[in-house]
């Protein structure tokens, strides 16, 4: 089965644009949690 480049293309950036938003999430569990953490404290 040959593949369209044009889809591949299109899901590469949906994978990006998801992988990046997942890894902004926890980017931000790491950076928000120690300050919620210290706030508390």
């Amino acid at each position: 089965m040959k593949q369209n480049p044009e889809l591949i293309a299109i899901d590469w950036e949906n994978n990006l644009k998801i992988s990046e938003k997942v890894s902004m999430i926890l980017l931000n569990l790491i950076w928000i949690r120690p300050k919620i953490k210290l706030s508390l404290e």
